[in-house]
């Protein structure tokens, strides 16, 4: 439901601050205040999908023996890093 609603400087006030606080949008922080004030449960989000990354082929190792820290820290930060 769409509604115009009047609200006085205080109010406005901590509608805002609740916005900042929580991250919501103004008409998020309303339906927060309101379902608080009338002793509604907040609805709950919906649940999110499963986490996945997508899988690349980074090629192959540079290393000949990834276990010689020394040769691994020459490769990646150059020989002049010491």
């Amino acid at each position: 439901m769409r509604i115009a609603i009047d609200l006085d400087g205080t109010t406005a006030r901590k509608l805002e601050e609740l916005c900042s606080e929580q991250d919501l949008s103004l008409a998020e922080a309303i339906e927060f205040a309101l379902r608080r004030g009338l002793g509604i449960e907040p609805s709950s989000p919906e649940a999110p999908g499963p986490f996945s990354t997508r899988s690349v082929s980074l090629g192959r190792c540079l290393l000949d023996d990834v276990a010689n820290v020394e040769e691994a820290l020459d490769l990646g930060e150059g020989e002049g890093r010491r």
